[in-house]
């Protein structure tokens, strides 16, 4: 399988703290395809979130286009994802 073809979740592990899940995107060409593809991965995370038990998460390509999209989120929004605060 070619690195990138997989569908599903990114990363689904358990350790000593829990269970951590997380969805990830790359960087596209265009604004528009960074935005859908952002839009796109927020919209799977939120669907994963069946239990209360696990943390979940984003991984994001460290752009300033994903930095501000990640910004423009509600701050319960950031919290829930385990957002750092950016400077």
């Amino acid at each position: 399988m070619k690195l990138g073809t997989k569908h599903g979740i990114a990363v689904d592990a358990t350790g000593l703290k829990g269970r951590l899940i997380i969805e990830a995107v790359g960087a596209y060409l265009t604004q528009q395809e960074d935005t859908n593809h952002f839009n796109s991965v927020l919209g799977q995370i939120i669907q994963r979130m069946s239990a209360p038990e696990p943390r979940y998460g984003i991984a994001l390509p460290d752009t300033r286009k994903y930095r501000d999209f990640v910004h423009g989120l509600p701050r319960l929004a950031r919290q829930r994802l385990g957002s750092p605060s950016f400077s």
